[in-house]
């Protein structure tokens, strides 16, 4: 990118993209960040796409447990989401233009959906969190979280420990496992024929370190309408719909909007 600026820097700089989705907002921003934020102004109301949720992007993936060591296997089921269909289609499909719903989706295995194996104790820890929509450490028992966010045993439950005589506590947002080097994959945007290599651990560090792959596509586009002079002196650019599923009509269209 570094080259692409210093090859270019007579002209003006790609845009910044907006988000195309609408998000979960918990919480605030600290405030030296304010500054850093990509959003729409407050008196903008466009029109984005629903807000996508862990279900959206993993329910189509096989049941496994913690004990799980397969590096392939076979999907068992369709996609059921549109961002699923998206992610599931092969590197030829993917780059295609047209409506993915009318395209067959990629017969090839599910890569990397195992875990990083809980030992005995943790696994214990993370059993006992309950099957419910929010369920964590916090509802352990004999955890407490005070006011200030701190937790600590409440003295008023007996402590419980496990057969090998260590507490029960561990922070888990409520399976019997942690997500799988393919679960953290696609929250990351990586396509389901991008195979990872290298160690368990090597595989989840790998992903944990890359940019999300739906960012790295928004920046592309941004950088390739400005290399092309489809660009305005506004510093931010407003993605086609449906992005990245682009049809060259209205890929067209939208640039020269953007010119």
């Amino acid at each position: 990118m570094s080259r692409l600026v210093a090859m270019n820097y007579r002209q003006d700089f790609a845009s910044i993209p907006l988000p195309t989705h609408d998000v979960v907002v918990r919480g605030g921003t600290p405030n030296e960040f304010e500054q850093n934020i990509v959003a729409y102004n407050e008196d903008q109301h466009p029109q984005l796409e629903k807000k996508l949720l862990l279900e959206n992007a993993i329910s189509d993936l096989p049941v496994i447990g913690n004990y799980e060591d397969r590096d392939e296997m076979p999907y068992g089921r369709p996609p059921i989401t549109e961002f699923q269909k998206f992610i599931r289609l092969s590197r030829i499909e993917a780059l295609a233009s047209g409506s993915i719903v009318e395209r067959p989706i990629a017969k090839y295995p599910l890569f990397d959906h195992r875990p990083f194996q809980l030992n005995e104790d943790d696994y214990q820890r993370v059993c006992a969190i309950p099957k419910k929509k929010g369920a964590n450490f916090r509802d352990l028992p004999g955890v407490r979280v005070g006011n200030d966010n701190i937790v600590e045993w409440d003295p008023e439950v007996e402590r419980v420990y496990l057969p090998s005589g260590k507490p029960l506590v561990i922070l888990h947002p409520g399976h019997d496992r942690v997500l799988s080097i393919r679960e953290n994959a696609r929250l990351q945007g990586f396509p389901a024929y991008y195979q990872l290599r290298g160690s368990i651990k090597e595989r989840y560090i790998q992903v944990g370190n890359a940019v999300a792959v739906p960012v790295a596509r928004a920046l592309g586009y941004a950088l390739g309408q400005a290399y092309q002079g489809h660009r305005n002196s506004e510093p931010l650019l407003t993605l086609p719909r449906h992005f990245p599923v682009l049809d060259p009509a209205s890929a067209t269209i939208e640039a020269e909007e953007s010119g």
